[in-house]
């Protein structure tokens, strides 16, 4: 799949015009890239939240779904909110874990395993980024979990490769600062 494919955003168009075929086809490009970037997040920052790649991905093919009167203008709205869906239900079933059983936990910004309670550390802390400086919450949230690149994002959010690499470094560091002072 490539982002600069301009079939996806016909597909998605005609998917939402009600066109069956072209959601069945749309499905079959983007279901197999979906699972695998769900698979390499899970697997990059040790989610331990008893949800599998293949039940992520689900959870974010039905969440688009439910989301198909949404006008997508081009495919590269799509993958920004496909990256939020997979975002927000990861911190959905963090929460859901976290709230069956509370527990402290100090957290460790390089453990490799991490706690629904670390999880919702880490998403107060991308949300206070987002009040600071949203650019950068975006580019996170790209990159972790939508799996794209520097020069994706770049694309996506219509702004230098430079830029984004500046704005992910400052990402790191705020985020590391605000998760270590909490």
């Amino acid at each position: 799949m490539s982002l600069t494919d301009p079939e996806i955003t016909d597909l998605l168009n005609q998917w939402r015009s009600g066109d069956l075929s072209s959601r069945d086809k749309l499905v079959g490009i983007i279901y197999p890239q979906l699972k695998k970037q769900c698979q390499a997040c899970l697997h990059q920052f040790g989610i331990n939240l008893s949800l599998s790649a293949t039940e992520l991905a689900n959870e974010v093919y039905l969440k688009l779904h439910q989301l198909m009167n949404f006008q997508f203008s081009h495919r590269l709205q799509f993958f920004a909110l496909q990256a939020t869906l997979v975002r927000r239900i990861i911190v959905d079933c963090a929460r859901a874990r976290s709230s069956v059983k509370r527990t402290e936990v100090a957290l460790e910004l390089d453990c490799s395993e991490r706690t629904p309670a670390e999880w919702l550390d880490l998403e107060k802390a991308l949300v206070d980024l987002h009040d600071k400086d949203s650019v950068s919450s975006d580019v996170v949230e790209l990159k972790v979990f939508g799996g794209r690149t520097a020069a994706e994002i770049a694309e996506i959010l219509g702004i230098s490769t430079a830029t984004i690499t500046r704005k992910w470094k400052f990402a790191k560091a705020w985020i590391g600062a605000q998760l270590s002072n909490g």
